[in-house]
């Protein structure tokens, strides 16, 4: 679909090198060299030159991103913001100390270099244009803004009348509206004027557009999307199929009969606000019976349910939160492993954990009466470890939690899986930069064994087929996440999955037949046209 006013013409780049991640590189934007020739695009650590005037990829080299933080007038005069664990501290402009409301997210100048604009973020997670003269008064042109505060990137107009921006719209949104998986709450372009403060759409389109940029009588900026979908394919490789779309993070109830997964996107707005946890029946051969419907929904983050084996409980990793919040960490969210009957609604849910941060899906024990999952903990606030709940599997209360005692040379634990019989737990951890490897430890610690190192780009995630005789997994091959599968006895490999989608955060069936998968690509692309 083309936007109104986007040049059907412009040179197109393929998808940048964060597509082989997961979330981790959703706010990468592209940065357009001065005189407008070339862009520069990928991740933070790595980015590659693309001609604008014929999409010609360039030799790899490196770009420095201009610090939103810091702006530098014509003639060497500076605003110096705190720096970004302090940008509540007000700026700096040739040394004074100026109040703005808000934390800072950046600062530019007009181009008769007469006004600095700012932009600040509100308590409620909503924005704030602003403008500060040659008397060093501020003046708030538009407030309540439903807009971009990652990575916050804003351009002002040649003329000096107009900011544009990335915005939901100009209006303050409704919290509760914020946490729907499936409303549309992509980010457009607008142009804020600075005398009125009224906003007027510029480039409207599925998908966010971020990253504006005036070179030259050129508007330049990001265009992202992101396309997620629950996939199966043999155990032993071929074609994936897809079975919901948007759909990520499989779990197979244990009839072999439905297929739990996380439903919510990667909308830069909301950022795992909206997950919820959804469901779709499927038959014998794992096609979908009818269309996926909501399982677990609430305020805040809820990731896919983890059925007990015998299929009474769930668990699944929530931030739910009693009331609807504006930010990831907004007041009266949680961080923990929640548990319901299968059966149960909301009112049914309780917290099975009460401690760590950025907890992980975790898996049962064969016989339902543990729950390991990874978690970062006081400890160990930087590198996730493993922990075992005991479960009353009557009630499904907890009953006690132990530490997952680590072999010398594993130091996470990013992913788990129980293996069928309960006397070893499969751990995917880190192996140095860009690297994971599995090992194989014992529920109660001691002896571990590591059974392979691979590179990836997020994480792989790990599952046994049902027999305990291999391990599936993802790692990276040529840019992507694909399944492997790797004999357990052996060592010898196999991979799964090929193709233009990251395939990863493997789930094998219950009878062992088949793999569900999240799919998933990222499109992020470089779009143009003439600014008026």
């Amino acid at each position: 679909m083309t936007p109104t006013g986007v040049s059907s013409t412009v040179p197109r780049c393929r998808p940048w090198l964060g597509a082989s991640s997961w979330f981790e590189h959703l706010t990468d934007t592209a940065l357009v060299a001065p005189d407008g020739s070339v862009a520069f695009y990928g991740t933070a650590t790595r980015r590659l030159p693309i001609d604008l005037a014929t999409g010609t990829e360039l030799s790899e080299t490196t770009a420095v991103r201009p610090d939103p933080l810091r702006a530098v007038a014509p003639g060497g005069r500076i605003v110096a913001v705190m720096d970004a664990a302090n940008r509540a501290g007000g700026i700096e402009i040739d040394g004074v100390r100026r109040a703005v409301p808000g934390a800072m997210l950046g600062a530019q100048w007009t181009p008769d270099n007469t006004t600095l604009v700012t932009l600040t973020r509100a308590a409620d997670d909503t924005l704030t244009l602003g403008t500060i003269d040659a008397s060093g008064a501020f003046r708030a042109v538009a407030g309540g803004l439903d807009g971009d505060v990652f990575p916050a990137q804003f351009a002002v107009t040649p003329d000096g009348r107009g900011v544009l921006m990335s915005l939901v719209g100009p209006e303050t949104p409704a919290p509760a509206q914020r946490h729907l998986p499936l409303a549309d709450r992509d980010l457009d372009l607008w142009r804020v004027d600075l005398a009125s403060g009224e906003a007027t759409p510029v480039v409207r389109q599925p998908g966010d557009d971020i990253a504006p940029q005036i070179v030259h009588g050129r508007l330049l900026w990001t265009h992202a999307e992101v396309a997620t979908s629950v996939v199966v394919l043999p155990v032993d490789g071929g074609e994936p199929r897809p079975v919901a779309s948007p759909g990520e993070l499989p779990y197979w109830r244990p009839d072999g009969r439905q297929i739990g997964f996380t439903v919510g996107g990667w909308r830069l707005r909301d950022m795992a606000l909206p997950l919820d946890a959804y469901v779709v029946d499927v038959d014998a051969a794992a096609r979908p019976v009818g269309a996926p419907r909501p399982f677990i929904s609430g305020f805040h983050e809820d990731f896919s349910p983890v059925w007990s084996p015998d299929g009474r409980w769930v668990a699944y990793h929530s931030h739910r939160s009693p009331t609807p919040v504006t930010s990831y960490s907004g007041a009266g969210s949680t961080d923990d492993i929640w548990i319901r009957p299968a059966g149960g609604d909301a009112a049914s849910e309780r917290r099975l954990t009460d401690f760590g941060h950025e907890a992980g899906n975790g898996d049962w024990s064969p016989d339902g009466r543990a729950h390991a999952f990874s978690t970062y903990d006081d400890a160990s606030p930087t590198a996730p470890q493993g922990w075992i709940v005991s479960v009353d599997p009557a009630s499904g209360r907890s009953t006690g939690k132990t530490k997952l005692r680590l072999p010398r040379g594993a130091s996470t634990v990013e992913t788990l899986a129980w293996s069928p019989d309960g006397r070893t737990i499969a751990i995917e951890s880190t192996a140095g930069e860009g690297r994971h490897a599995i090992w194989l430890v014992p529920p109660r610690g001691g002896a571990g064994r590591r059974l392979i190192e691979y590179p990836v780009a997020t994480f792989g995630g790990v599952d046994w087929t049902p027999d305990g005789k291999r391990l599936v997994y993802g790692a990276l091959v040529d840019g992507r996440m694909q399944l492997h599968a790797i004999d357990v006895a052996t060592g010898a490999t196999r991979q799964l999955t090929r193709g233009d989608a990251s395939t990863f955060l493997p789930q094998v069936s219950p009878d062992g037949r088949v793999v569900a998968a999240t799919a998933i690509v990222h499109v992020r692309r470089i779009l143009q046209q003439p600014w008026r």
